[in-house]
């Protein structure tokens, strides 16, 4: 091999009990970082689908291609950075103490009892600072291939900007990190606006689920307003994004967006984010939402209604328009007659609202 070509640092064989789990891991739905070791597996057993992981390594041996990634603590200690779920499995088929109380002890009994003598060691590729282990999970789960649900995703970006401190930049952290900054800063404010909702107690069941529909919804200047949030602040000024007078405001749109466990959401799609603003923006509107929960009639009572009609009219002009430019190599296409009929089925029922126009044009 030349010695121009550069080395890739070598691939280590880690015994698996200097390696600890992570109890912050982004993935987890609940907070972990006061759990025990145990706690944390027993977590991942039953939440996180431990036991293909497994059957794969007895079966088929460790592939060195994927390497654990580890952060060194001290001499002989570690931490997983990537590779929680094959470290938790690799630890279960390691432990009768944790296959015997498991809810899977029949599964794992089976992978036990064909365990391979040489999973006890693992390759693994140790990291030695916090920022180079941000760096490889922002990788795989932000940008990469093995994306973060919303939730998670959020929860590493809102830590990846408090880890730099209050000197933290969206521009620098997007450089540095390989992430957009609309990217960074649009899931830092939500997941900041979702744990102060979830210290206050707010029902957050439904926003869990449907984080990715909370985060849509911090692009409208009407929810914006109505939240009281100034996305153009520096990280440091959004730890706590919504004011205490806001947070009536703040559980109200949690249940108009996703629901809560005793009410059904009032939106049934994304474009409904808009007129929820809308509605939001305008007290009347607003007060009648909460009491009905009908969004069209709140919707009706902000007075763009007829700006929507306006814009719906005009398109439909400039699609006529493209229409007249072809349609008459397709006069014998008869799917294009079919829809035709249709249209012009729509066309006379909007004519006998306006019989003035149907008489200029016969």
């Amino acid at each position: 091999m030349p010695e121009e070509y550069p080395r890739v640092k070598d691939i280590l064989k880690i015994p698996i009990n200097h390696i600890d789990l992570d109890k912050n891991n982004f993935r987890f739905s609940k907070d972990m970082s006061k759990s025990s070791q145990k706690e944390v597996l027993e977590e991942l057993d039953k939440n996180y689908n431990l036991i293909p992981l497994a059957r794969s390594m007895v079966d088929n041996g460790y592939f060195v291609e994927e390497p654990l990634v580890i952060l060194q603590i001290e001499i002989s200690k570690f931490i997983i950075i990537e590779g929680n779920r094959r470290l938790a499995a690799l630890k279960f088929l390691h432990s009768k103490e944790l296959i015997n109380n498991s809810p899977n002890k029949m599964e794992w009994r089976k992978q036990y009892n064909k365990l391979r003598d040489d999973l006890k060691e693992i390759p693994c590729i140790v990291k030695t600072e916090d920022k180079e282990a941000y760096r490889v999970m922002g990788y795989r789960h932000i940008t990469g291939t093995l994306k973060w649900k919303p939730l998670p995703k959020a929860r590493f970006i809102s830590d990846l900007v408090k880890t730099e401190g209050d000197n933290a930049n969206f521009d620098e952290i997007s450089e540095k990190f390989g992430i957009s900054k609309t990217t960074i800063r649009d899931y830092y404010i939500a997941y900041n606006i979702y744990s102060q909702a979830f210290k206050e107690e707010m029902d957050t069941s439904e926003l869990e689920k449907y984080f990715a529909v909370f985060i849509r919804s911090l692009n409208s200047t009407g929810i914006l307003e109505f939240l009281g949030v100034n996305k153009n602040k520096k990280p440091y000024e959004l730890i706590h994004p919504i004011s205490s007078k806001k947070y009536v405001q703040l559980e109200d749109l949690i249940s108009f967006l996703v629901g809560t466990k005793s009410e059904g959401k009032v939106i049934n799609e994304s474009r409904d984010i808009t007129k929820l603003g809308m509605i939001l923006s305008n007290k009347q509107a607003y007060n009648h939402l909460k009491i009905t929960r009908r969004l069209d009639e709140a919707y009706a009572i902000t007075g763009n209604i007829e700006e929507d009609l306006l814009s719906s009219i005009n398109k439909a002009n400039t699609n006529l328009g493209l229409i007249l430019q072809d349609i008459h190599d397709y006069k014998d296409n008869e799917d294009i007659i079919k829809n035709i009929e249709r249209l012009a089925t729509k066309l006379n029922q909007i004519l006998k609202l306006f019989p003035s126009i149907k008489q200029k044009i016969e």
